[in-house]
């Protein structure tokens, strides 16, 4: 969508939920509230199964779409169940790839809550996983 205005089956979808959050320029602004797939990474790495986090954009995942990349392997682990996608099924938010150590995508901004000796859980633990060492 965002390269091909005409695309008959865009994979990523300009906002299309209600909310005061969507702004007149069409952006996602603001914290908002993700589930966590049970045993996923993120749901391992935020030790929780709900979590609160900061949005900037224009587009959304289109989720008519989920179905088939979760065949494929990739795995929709953040779920906004509050803010419906063009088929009531609940936003996106964070995508991990099945069978690989870190593979996450996230549509949220973890460093807009990441200080220099506070670190976002997400990148603590992308470091951890680079270092190969997760005890440190």
């Amino acid at each position: 969508m965002e390269f091909d205005n005409n695309a008959k089956e865009p994979l990523f979808i300009p906002n299309k939920f209600n909310s005061e959050k969507v702004v007149k320029n069409k952006f996602r602004l603001g914290k908002f509230i993700s589930n966590l797939k049970a045993d996923s990474l993120l749901s391992m790495i935020y030790k929780t199964d709900k979590i609160s986090e900061r949005h900037r954009h224009m587009y959304e995942f289109n989720s008519k779409y989920k179905e088939k990349i979760e065949e494929k392997g990739l795995i929709a682990s953040a779920i906004n169940e509050d803010t419906n996608n063009i088929d009531n099924s609940g936003l996106v938010n964070g995508v991990e790839l099945n069978g690989n150590k870190f593979h996450i995508g996230v549509q949220f901004h973890p460093e807009f809550k990441s200080k220099p000796f506070s670190p976002h859980p997400l990148f603590v633990s992308f470091v951890k996983e680079a270092l190969g060492n997760e005890n440190k």
